[in-house]
Protein backbone atom coordinates (compact mmCIF):
# COMPACT_ATOMS: atom_id res chain seq x y z
CA UNK A 1 0.00 0.00 0.00
CA UNK A 2 1.55 3.66 -1.15
CA UNK A 3 1.23 6.01 1.64
CA UNK A 4 0.97 9.45 0.77
CA UNK A 5 3.26 12.57 1.72
CA UNK A 6 0.41 14.17 3.55
CA UNK A 7 -0.38 11.04 5.73
CA UNK A 8 3.22 10.23 6.08
CA UNK A 9 3.68 13.63 7.98
CA UNK A 10 -0.08 12.98 9.68
CA UNK A 11 1.87 9.77 11.20
CA UNK A 12 5.34 11.78 12.04
CA UNK A 13 3.11 14.44 13.89
CA UNK A 14 1.03 11.80 16.22
CA UNK A 15 4.12 9.62 17.37
CA UNK A 16 5.71 12.80 18.16
CA UNK A 17 2.66 14.01 20.42
CA UNK A 18 1.59 10.95 21.70
CA UNK A 19 4.00 8.40 23.71
CA UNK A 20 2.01 5.67 23.54
CA UNK A 21 1.97 5.70 19.77
CA UNK A 22 5.91 6.24 19.73
CA UNK A 23 6.04 3.09 21.93
CA UNK A 24 3.94 1.12 20.17
CA UNK A 25 5.73 2.19 16.91
CA UNK A 26 9.34 1.72 18.34
CA UNK A 27 8.39 -1.81 18.99
CA UNK A 28 6.82 -2.46 15.94
CA UNK A 29 10.31 -1.30 14.58
CA UNK A 30 12.15 -3.14 17.24
CA UNK A 31 14.54 0.52 17.86
CA UNK A 32 14.70 -0.15 21.45
CA UNK A 33 18.12 -1.58 21.08
CA UNK A 34 19.20 0.56 18.84
CA UNK A 35 18.24 3.32 20.92
CA UNK A 36 20.37 2.20 23.74
CA UNK A 37 23.73 1.99 21.46
CA UNK A 38 24.85 5.52 22.07
CA UNK A 39 24.11 4.75 26.37
CA UNK A 40 26.42 1.07 25.85
CA UNK A 41 28.77 2.98 23.78
CA UNK A 42 29.49 5.74 26.61
CA UNK A 43 29.94 2.96 28.83
CA UNK A 44 32.33 0.85 26.59
CA UNK A 45 34.05 3.89 26.62
CA UNK A 46 34.22 4.66 30.23
CA UNK A 47 35.27 1.24 30.74
CA UNK A 48 38.09 1.52 28.31
CA UNK A 49 39.21 4.51 29.94
CA UNK A 50 39.63 2.74 33.07
CA UNK A 51 41.58 -0.13 30.80
CA UNK A 52 43.79 2.95 29.57
CA UNK A 53 44.21 4.21 33.38
CA UNK A 54 44.92 0.95 34.74
CA UNK A 55 47.54 0.13 32.17
CA UNK A 56 49.31 3.78 32.58
CA UNK A 57 49.34 2.79 36.40
CA UNK A 58 50.77 -0.55 35.67
CA UNK A 59 53.21 1.17 33.44
CA UNK A 60 53.98 3.34 36.01
CA UNK A 61 54.70 0.73 38.54
CA UNK A 62 56.57 -1.25 35.99
CA UNK A 63 58.89 1.27 35.27
CA UNK A 64 59.64 2.17 38.91
CA UNK A 65 60.26 -1.53 39.73
CA UNK A 66 62.70 -1.66 36.56
CA UNK A 67 64.54 1.56 37.93
CA UNK A 68 65.03 -0.62 41.48
CA UNK A 69 66.23 -3.26 39.94
CA UNK A 70 68.70 -1.33 38.06
CA UNK A 71 69.60 -0.32 41.28
CA UNK A 72 69.83 -3.47 43.24
CA UNK A 73 72.03 -5.08 40.06
CA UNK A 74 74.56 -2.09 40.53
CA UNK A 75 74.57 -2.55 44.23
CA UNK A 76 74.67 -6.39 43.99
CA UNK A 77 77.92 -5.98 41.21
CA UNK A 78 79.41 -2.87 44.11
CA UNK A 79 79.44 -5.73 46.37
CA UNK A 80 81.05 -8.55 44.02
CA UNK A 81 83.71 -6.54 43.09
CA UNK A 82 84.43 -5.81 46.98
CA UNK A 83 83.97 -9.64 47.34
CA UNK A 84 86.54 -10.04 44.65
CA UNK A 85 88.76 -7.66 46.40
CA UNK A 86 88.21 -8.78 50.06
CA UNK A 87 88.71 -12.65 48.82
CA UNK A 88 92.15 -11.34 46.63
CA UNK A 89 93.37 -9.35 49.85
CA UNK A 90 92.73 -12.33 52.22
CA UNK A 91 94.37 -14.86 50.29
CA UNK A 92 97.57 -12.39 50.06
CA UNK A 93 97.16 -12.45 53.55
CA UNK A 94 97.37 -16.09 53.88
CA UNK A 95 100.03 -16.19 51.47
CA UNK A 96 102.38 -13.63 53.60
CA UNK A 97 101.02 -16.16 57.16
CA UNK A 98 101.89 -19.09 55.19
CA UNK A 99 105.05 -17.77 54.35
CA UNK A 100 106.31 -16.52 57.95
CA UNK A 101 105.07 -19.86 59.21
CA UNK A 102 107.49 -21.46 56.69
CA UNK A 103 110.38 -18.83 57.64
CA UNK A 104 109.72 -19.47 61.63
CA UNK A 105 109.70 -23.29 61.28
CA UNK A 106 112.73 -23.07 58.75
CA UNK A 107 114.57 -20.79 61.87
CA UNK A 108 113.29 -22.92 64.87
CA UNK A 109 114.59 -25.66 63.08
CA UNK A 110 117.74 -24.57 62.41
CA UNK A 111 118.10 -23.27 65.99
CA UNK A 112 116.77 -26.48 66.66
CA UNK A 113 119.74 -28.24 64.34
CA UNK A 114 122.46 -25.97 65.73
CA UNK A 115 121.45 -26.80 69.69
CA UNK A 116 121.88 -30.78 68.59
CA UNK A 117 125.15 -30.20 67.13
CA UNK A 118 126.30 -28.26 70.55
CA UNK A 119 124.91 -31.35 72.35
CA UNK A 120 126.65 -33.93 70.45
CA UNK A 121 129.89 -31.76 70.59
CA UNK A 122 129.47 -31.69 74.02
CA UNK A 123 129.51 -35.70 74.01
CA UNK A 124 131.94 -36.53 71.37
CA UNK A 125 134.32 -38.01 74.47
CA UNK A 126 132.03 -40.03 74.96
CA UNK A 127 130.15 -40.95 71.88
CA UNK A 128 133.85 -41.65 69.81
CA UNK A 129 135.90 -42.98 72.71
CA UNK A 130 138.09 -40.38 74.10
CA UNK A 131 139.75 -37.65 71.93
CA UNK A 132 140.40 -34.15 71.19
CA UNK A 133 138.19 -31.95 68.74
CA UNK A 134 135.29 -30.26 68.68
CA UNK A 135 133.44 -27.64 65.69
CA UNK A 136 135.22 -26.48 63.18
CA UNK A 137 134.81 -22.75 64.66
CA UNK A 138 136.65 -23.52 67.57
CA UNK A 139 140.01 -21.21 67.03
CA UNK A 140 142.42 -23.92 68.11
CA UNK A 141 140.37 -27.02 66.08
CA UNK A 142 140.58 -24.55 63.03
CA UNK A 143 143.94 -23.84 62.60
CA UNK A 144 144.65 -27.34 63.47
CA UNK A 145 142.82 -28.44 60.50
CA UNK A 146 144.36 -25.47 58.35
CA UNK A 147 147.48 -26.88 59.06
CA UNK A 148 146.79 -30.20 58.19
CA UNK A 149 145.32 -28.94 55.05
CA UNK A 150 148.35 -26.56 53.41
CA UNK A 151 149.55 -29.07 51.33
CA UNK A 152 146.42 -28.46 49.09
CA UNK A 153 145.83 -24.58 48.93
CA UNK A 154 147.99 -24.27 46.33
CA UNK A 155 147.00 -27.34 44.48
CA UNK A 156 143.22 -27.62 44.49
CA UNK A 157 140.30 -25.95 44.78
CA UNK A 158 137.72 -26.74 46.96
CA UNK A 159 134.43 -27.23 47.02
CA UNK A 160 132.10 -25.73 50.22
CA UNK A 161 130.74 -29.63 50.14
CA UNK A 162 134.52 -31.14 50.04
CA UNK A 163 136.13 -28.70 52.61
CA UNK A 164 136.93 -30.07 56.11
CA UNK A 165 137.23 -26.23 57.11
CA UNK A 166 132.90 -26.40 57.44
CA UNK A 167 132.76 -29.95 58.77
CA UNK A 168 130.56 -29.52 61.96
CA UNK A 169 133.13 -31.71 64.22
CA UNK A 170 136.67 -32.51 63.47
CA UNK A 171 138.10 -35.47 66.13
CA UNK A 172 141.42 -37.29 66.22
CA UNK A 173 142.78 -39.56 68.43
CA UNK A 174 146.18 -40.43 67.91
CA UNK A 175 146.84 -40.26 63.72
CA UNK A 176 143.49 -40.72 62.89
CA UNK A 177 140.89 -37.97 62.01
CA UNK A 178 137.11 -38.54 62.40
CA UNK A 179 135.28 -35.81 59.77
CA UNK A 180 131.90 -35.57 61.03
CA UNK A 181 128.68 -34.39 59.82
CA UNK A 182 126.13 -34.17 62.69
CA UNK A 183 122.22 -34.27 61.98
CA UNK A 184 118.62 -34.91 64.11
CA UNK A 185 117.60 -36.71 60.61
CA UNK A 186 120.86 -37.64 58.44
CA UNK A 187 119.53 -37.15 55.35
CA UNK A 188 122.17 -38.32 51.87
CA UNK A 189 123.72 -34.52 52.19
CA UNK A 190 124.89 -35.69 55.48
CA UNK A 191 126.86 -38.38 54.16
CA UNK A 192 128.50 -37.15 50.60
CA UNK A 193 129.80 -34.10 52.96
CA UNK A 194 131.34 -36.30 55.44
CA UNK A 195 132.76 -38.57 52.60
CA UNK A 196 133.61 -36.13 50.15
CA UNK A 197 135.52 -33.50 53.34
CA UNK A 198 137.15 -36.92 54.83
CA UNK A 199 139.27 -37.75 50.96
CA UNK A 200 140.12 -33.83 50.76
CA UNK A 201 141.66 -34.52 54.16
CA UNK A 202 143.17 -38.06 52.94
CA UNK A 203 144.08 -36.37 49.98
CA UNK A 204 146.37 -33.87 52.34
CA UNK A 205 148.20 -37.05 53.86
CA UNK A 206 145.41 -37.44 56.64
CA UNK A 207 144.19 -40.40 57.83
CA UNK A 208 140.57 -39.74 57.95
CA UNK A 209 137.08 -41.31 57.98
CA UNK A 210 133.63 -39.53 57.51
CA UNK A 211 130.85 -39.57 60.07
CA UNK A 212 127.66 -38.96 60.43
CA UNK A 213 125.97 -38.64 64.19
CA UNK A 214 122.24 -38.15 64.47
CA UNK A 215 118.80 -39.57 65.40
CA UNK A 216 117.55 -41.28 62.97
CA UNK A 217 117.71 -41.87 58.69
CA UNK A 218 115.95 -39.92 56.57
CA UNK A 219 115.44 -42.51 54.04
CA UNK A 220 115.97 -45.92 54.25
CA UNK A 221 118.24 -45.83 50.86
CA UNK A 222 120.15 -43.35 52.96
CA UNK A 223 122.09 -46.19 54.98
CA UNK A 224 123.29 -48.44 51.72
CA UNK A 225 124.44 -45.02 50.33
CA UNK A 226 126.77 -44.66 53.84
CA UNK A 227 127.99 -47.89 53.35
CA UNK A 228 128.69 -47.61 49.51
CA UNK A 229 130.59 -44.38 50.46
CA UNK A 230 132.74 -46.00 53.59
CA UNK A 231 130.93 -43.57 56.06
CA UNK A 232 130.94 -44.45 59.77
CA UNK A 233 127.79 -43.46 61.64
CA UNK A 234 125.96 -43.33 64.84
CA UNK A 235 122.46 -43.33 64.27
CA UNK A 236 119.63 -43.60 67.08
CA UNK A 237 121.90 -45.84 69.61
CA UNK A 238 123.14 -47.99 66.72
CA UNK A 239 126.77 -47.91 65.69
CA UNK A 240 128.47 -48.50 62.62
CA UNK A 241 130.94 -51.71 62.99
CA UNK A 242 133.90 -48.73 61.86
CA UNK A 243 132.73 -46.46 64.43
CA UNK A 244 133.27 -48.92 67.01
CA UNK A 245 136.62 -49.61 65.84
CA UNK A 246 137.48 -45.82 66.13
CA UNK A 247 136.55 -45.80 69.57
CA UNK A 248 138.91 -48.61 70.36
CA UNK A 249 141.55 -46.78 69.39
CA UNK A 250 143.72 -45.74 72.12
CA UNK A 251 143.80 -42.19 73.43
Amino acid sequence: MTISQTELQTIIQLIRRDPEVRRQFQDALQLNGLLEVPTRMDRVEAALEKVAESQRRSEERLSRVEQRLDRLEEIVTRLAEAQLRTEIEVKAVKTEVVSISDRLRGEEGRRAGERYERKIERRAPFLLGGGVGGGTQRDAVYSHIQQLMAPLYRTDELSSEADPMLADIIWWKESCYAVVEVSMRVDRLDVLRASQRAHSLRKAGVDAVGVVIGDEWLAEDTLTLAEDEAVEWKVGNSYSAGLLDYRCIPV
